[in-house]
């Protein structure tokens, strides 16, 4: 098992405390690039990144994502909604979204996504 990863700043004082972030993957930004995605949509897939639960899922209120990000909600669900469309080419060729809406928000709940990072191409 990998040891979790922390800040330069930090790696002086002491043993290194359990990571409650997700890892950016080295193909992520490529992915973002190759499937078109503007800035606005940069900051909410880092706003939504932030907050990483139940594993691989993410989920956090669009309001709050809206709040981080200095944008109106709706404007953050059209955010949201476009990287769903958004694809780039997985290591065999095929289109994937960047991300997959795993649960449906609304009535009290919050959605759910699943970011798709792609393997390296060897």
């Amino acid at each position: 098992m990998e040891a979790p990863t922390r800040p330069l700043s930090d790696q002086a004082s002491g043993p290194a405390p359990i990571a409650t972030f997700s890892r950016v993957w080295s193909t992520l930004p490529g992915a973002l690039v190759d499937a078109g995605a503007s800035a606005r949509e940069w900051a909410v897939l880092v706003a939504l990144m932030r907050f990483q639960n139940e594993g691989a899922r993410l989920s956090r209120p669009v309001s709050a994502i809206a709040e981080e990000c200095h944008i109106r909600p709706d404007v953050a669900r059209r955010a949201l909604s476009s990287l769903t469309r958004r694809t780039f080419l997985d290591a065999q060729g095929v289109p994937t979204p960047v991300l997959t809406r795993l649960r449906a928000g609304g009535l009290g709940h919050v959605a759910a996504y699943r970011l798709n990072v792609p393997r390296l191409r060897t």
